[in-house]
Order: structure tokens, then sequence, then C-alpha cells
């Protein structure tokens, strides 16, 4: 055996099988294993002999029979599985592809280098308006604006030149209906396996609305520079953490009189007088979003002069900084008007204090609006708890005689538009029920257009000087009956002369024994009782001479004590409480005993069932307030004396007429009048 055939070519029969089942599949194999069965049959033959074999180059022929096809069947399969997995992942890959280019929500498309559409996704269509067949017969130029074209040239010839990998622009493309649109488009090269240019990949997104808010808002910025320009008050933007003047309108440095380079060389704190400054860091600390309405501020000028302005900031974004915007509004003539209105509302409120009479002004409803101490002190209302109170609640009046309620003068004045004044005195009930007499006036509030806006009602409080008048009045009703009382009694007191003188003549003439003397003493006694009467009426009148003298009142009345016990009975208790250190007073102490015993008849009278009567003496001094509303006072030092009883006491009526000399409320022919004492 030759050294050739000692070698086995099994190995490389199989590497050659292996080789073509894996390049040209089972077929392929199948023939490079046949053939190499083949060839088998000649090299393991008996050198010499044609199909002879030993056993040992037998078996070495039966197993390449064996293997040979064998390996080409299984690396075949091998191939076929290994291509078959491939073509699935290529189906597959494809289809991904085209879900990708067809769902995407941009518009994608294949452009031929000429222009040509080669194929477009449904977004595409959808967004330029064509059908996809009627786009696949156009050029991209076609659907360009002409001023466009130039710039998208230049770009694809630096694609084409390697210049650029890809390229992102916006254009305006025409849509079907023939409206222009804005679009982006990134267009990028495919080359193929030969660095030939081949298509264009166009994505394209519809910009449209964003452009039209970019011009927008281009727009809206420009209105609101103009605005802050032009506008009529001042304005400038600041910085939130350096508080600078980022930006001032031409309002703000004409008012203020810095110009523009002045005022980005100051801050905020700089327009402020330094008494302000606190007031602003307080405001500074705050924390400021949105808008914020920041009242009225002093602002300095630049020649020191101080403007009263009302303060608008907004937080902004300026140029990448926290910024504010601020509007200043010059309040300066405004806040003058306010100081002088309320300067001239204090001289008014000071006016309406010292104003000795009440005044109530109300609104067109009769509802109260203000009121001034004095008619505070007089209603008992405050001016709190008045406001917005109906009149009629507040200002209560009755008939002073009849005491039944009148109409309110604010009424009338609404109703009449008006001045509505009364003539007659009036009662007015205060808050606590007390009555004060009054007189009154009402009239209409009007506004520069003579309309009626609501009412004053200024009223007087009268009662003292109602009282005095009363008072005034009784003593010149006491002055007549005393000029009337006088004139009887000088009658009276000549005609008593006579008959007690003829009454003395005739008693000189008559024995002591006769019968008439007794006669003519009763009708002496009688004369003489008569002449004390007349000189009580001429007391009465002020016409008789008093014999004034200076007395202790607590003598006085001790020594009248034991007739006045016996006067009033045992059934009244009587009580003497003296001041010790009583002052002297000078008065003719007989008058003074007429007034204590007709006071202390009268109080018996008073008691018939009994009860108690004290006198009490004491030291008192009368001021100017008590003068004023006693006509006869003068301030002093006086001794006071009263008599108190447990009586029935006397209504109002009967207090009215006290002073009325001929008045008693006792049946006739019983006791005298009070003012007889």
């Amino acid at each position: 055996m030759t050294s050739f055939q000692q070698l086995d070519p099994l190995p490389i029969f199989l590497l050659l099988i292996v080789y073509t089942a894996l390049s040209g599949g089972i077929p392929a194999g199948l023939m490079s294993a046949f053939l190499t069965v083949v060839y088998s049959f000649h090299y393991f033959t008996v050198p010499g002999s044609f199909f002879q074999y030993n056993e040992q180059e037998l078996q070495r022929l039966i197993s390449n029979i064996v293997v040979m096809p064998v390996t080409a069947l299984l690396v075949g399969m091998l191939k076929w599985r290994v291509d078959r997995l491939a073509s699935g992942e290529l189906r597959a890959s494809e289809d991904r592809f085209k879900a990708t280019f067809e769902q995407a929500a941009v518009g994608i498309a294949h452009v031929a280098l000429d222009g040509r559409w080669l194929r477009v996704n449904e977004r595409l269509c959808l967004m330029l308006g064509y059908t996809r067949a009627e786009l696949l017969q156009q050029r991209f130029q076609d659907i360009m604006r002409p001023v466009d074209l130039d710039d998208d040239h230049d770009q694809l010839q630096n694609l084409l030149d390697d210049t650029i990998k890809t390229y992102t622009h916006e254009q305006r493309y025409v849509h079907r209906d023939g409206t222009a649109m804005w679009v982006s488009v990134t267009i990028s090269l495919v080359r193929t396996r030969e660095s030939t240019s081949d298509y264009c990949i166009a994505v394209i997104s519809d910009v449209t609305r964003q452009k039209q808010v970019e011009h927008a808002l281009r727009e809206s910025e420009e209105r609101y520079r103009r605005l802050f320009a032009s506008n009529p008050e001042a304005m400038w933007v600041y910085d939130q953490e350096t508080l600078r003047f980022l930006e001032v309108n031409d309002t703000a440095a004409a008012r203020y009189g810095y110009s523009r380079a002045e005022f980005s060389a100051m801050t905020i704190r700089d327009i402020r007088p330094a008494d302000d400054l606190h007031l602003l860091d307080r405001r500074l600390e705050e924390h400021f979003e949105g808008t914020r309405f920041s009242g009225m501020w002093r602002h300095r000028k630049r020649d020191g002069t101080l403007i009263w302005v009302d303060i608008v900031s907004h937080a902004i974004d300026f140029d990448g900084r926290s910024a504010v915007l601020v509007l200043a509004t010059d309040m300066t003539q405004r806040k003058q008007a306010e100081l002088a209105l309320a300067a001239e509302k204090e001289r008014l409120a000071v006016t309406l204090r010292s104003i000795g009479d009440g005044v109530i002004t109300t609104d067109t409803q009769g509802c109260v609006v203000l009121l001034n101490p004095a008619a505070e002190a007089l209603t008992g209302w405050s001016q709190a708890g008045a406001v917005g109170a109906p009149i009629d609640r507040v200002f209560p009046i009755i008939d002073e005689s009849t005491r039944l309620p009148l109409d309110n003068p604010v009424e009338r004045v609404l109703e009449s538009g008006q001045v509505v004044t009364r003539a007659k005195p009036l009662l007015l009930l205060n808050r606590a029920g007390a009555s004060r007499v009054i007189t009154d006036s009402a009239a209409p509030i009007r506004d520069h257009d003579g309309r009626t806006i609501g009412t004053v009602l200024v009223f007087r409080d009268i009662t003292d000087r109602a009282k005095l008048e009363q008072q005034l009045q009784q003593a010149q009703r006491m002055e007549s009956i005393g000029l009337l009382a006088s004139g009887i009694a000088h009658d009276f007191n000549n005609l008593l002369t006579g008959i007690i003188g003829t009454a003395d003549l005739a008693l000189l003439d008559l024995p002591e024994d006769a019968p008439l003397r007794e006669d003519l003493q009763n009708i002496k006694k009688q004369g003489h009782r008569g002449a004390v009467l007349t000189k009580q009426l001429l007391a009465f009148s002020r016409r008789q001479l008093l014999e004034p003298i200076f007395v202790n009142l607590n003598d006085t009345i001790r020594e009248v004590e034991s007739f006045i016990r016996r006067a009033i009975g045992a059934h009244i208790h009587f009580v003497f409480v003296p001041e010790p250190a009583l002052a002297t007073i000078y008065v003719d102490p007989v008058q003074i005993e007429q007034v204590l015993l007709n006071l202390c008849i009268n109080a018996r009278d008073a008691m018939p069932h009994g009860g108690r009567l004290v006198i009490t003496t004491s030291n008192v001094d009368l001021d100017e307030a008590f003068c004023r509303t006693h006509v006869d006072a003068r301030p002093g030092c006086y001794v006071q004396l009263v008599i108190a009883d447990t009586g029935q006491g006397m209504d109002q009526e009967t207090m009215q007429h006290i002073f009325e000399p001929f008045f008693t409320t006792k049946g006739p022919g019983k006791g005298t009048a009070y003012a007889s004492s």
C-alpha cells in the first residue's frame, strides 16, 4: 500500500461535504456526498484489482457510504433551518419598519434626489391633504413655496458633499386646499453599498400652530413693549434680588427727573424717603407671587420733592432674571385733596362737637348717619349704636301738653323737600325714658345737582329755659296778685282803723256795766284780727316793712316746737334734726314762725292716719349751676330748712301749682293755700 493510500481521506471528504451543504444546502451536500462515495469505490480498491477490497478497506468504504450522505443531509438541514429563521427575522424586521413608517406621529417620506416622492406614510398624506397616489405623482418642489427652494437646494448639496450628515430647517409647504403651512423638516441621505447617492429620508412635522403661537407671542410682546414705553403712568422693572432698576419707561424718567442711565445705576430704595425705608424692607420680606396691590406710597423725585403714588406690581421673568414689573400711578393731587377733605371733616367734626345744639343727619331713608356729642347726650344714643337706626327710634318726640306722639320732622322734610320748623316746644324722650323740652328744625341736604341726599335735624334743649320762664311767669303773676292784695289791704286797713277807732270812742262814753260794752269789745277784737290779716296781705305783697334780725334757725324752731307738737297731734311722730354748727341768718322771726306753722299744719292734713314729720337744718353752698335754674337765687352760703313727712305727697299736676297763692287741694273752708305761708 502506498503512503497516499495509507492516509484517511474521510476528514477531508467531510469538510468538503460540510462546506458544500452549508453553501448550497441539502441538494449540493448530497451531490457532494455522492461524488465522494463514488470516489471512495475507487480509492479503497485493492491495487491492481477493480472493485475488489480487502476486509479493512471494505469497512472504510462502508463507513464513507454511510457517513457522507448523513453528514450532507444533517448539514443541509441545518442550513435550511438557519435560512428559514433568517428569513422570518427579515420579514419581522420589514413588518416592524413598515409599522413604524406608517404609524409614526410625524410625516415620513423617501424622496429621490430629483425630488420625486418614492414612499410616503399616511400621516404625511393627512398633513398635506393629498392621497398617497396623488402625492407619489408629484415632487416635493411642487408643494414648497418658491422662496424656500434655494435654501433647501443648498442644504441638500451639503449632504451630497458629505459636509453634513443631516439637517433640519423650517419651511413653508402649500396644502392641497391652497393654504400655506409651516413644517419642520429633517433630511438625511441614504447611500448604497457602492457609496453612490440613492435617496433621502425626510421626517416632516406640522409646526403651523407653533408658528402662530410664536407669532402671536411676538406681537403680544411687541404690544406690551409699546404699552410699557408709551404708558402715561410711570412703569419700571427691577431685579428681585438686587432691587436694581432693569428698565424704565419715558414717563418714569420724566416724572422722577432721572435719566435712563441714572435709573440703571439706582435701586428702588433710592426713590424712597428715608422715613419709609423700614416699611419698604418689611414689604420686601413678604412672599410675593403674581400680582400685588401695595397701596399708597411716598416717592422722592430727583429734586427732593415727595409725591404720592399708588403701586401695583407683578412678578415676571425678565431676561432670565426674577424681576418685578411696577405700575406707579401719581396720586399726589388726589392725596392732597383727601388730606384737605380730612382736614375739612376734622374742622366740621370739631364744629359739630362744639355746638351746644343737638345735630343728627340722616340718609334719604330716614336712617341715622351722624350724631354730634350734644345729640348723644340728649337722646342717650351713642354714634356707633345709632348709625343705621330709624330716626323715629333715636328721636321720639311727643306733645308737651297732650303727651301724644308727634310726626318726625325728618319725614316731613323728605316728603316736601322743604325746611320744617316747629313754633311750639315739644318733649324729647331719651333712651332711658326721661323727657326734655326742646325746639327743633329740619332741613334737606342737597348735592351739587340739587338732589336731596339726606336731612339734617337740629334741636335745642330748652328745659332749663322753660323752667325759668315758668318761674318768671309765676313771679309776674305773684307780683300782680301782690299789687292787688296791697291795694285791698290798704283799703281794708283804713276801714279797720275807722271801726276800731269808733269802737274805742264808744267804749269811752259807755259805763263799765253797759250791755253794749261787750259787743264793742268784740268789734274791737275782730278789728284787731282783721289788722293781723291786713298785715299778712301786706307781707304777701311785699309792702309791709319786715323786721329782720340775726337769729339761729335752730332756736326759732325750738321756740315753736311745743306749739307744733300740739298742732299736729299725738298720732304724728315729730322729729327735729338740727345742724350743730348752723350758721346765723338775717330774717324776720315772725315770718319764719308763720312758715313753719303753715307747713307743719299742711303736713298734718296730709297724714290723717298718722305718720312721721321730720324737720332738718343744714348749711349749704349754692353754685352757679343751681342759680341758673332758680331765678331769685344767688351763689353763696345758705341755711337749708327741710320739712319732710310721710303723707300721701303731691302728684305732678299739684307740683305745677305749689306757688300759686290761693291754690289748695283741700275742700272749701279747710286750710289755706300752700303759698300763703
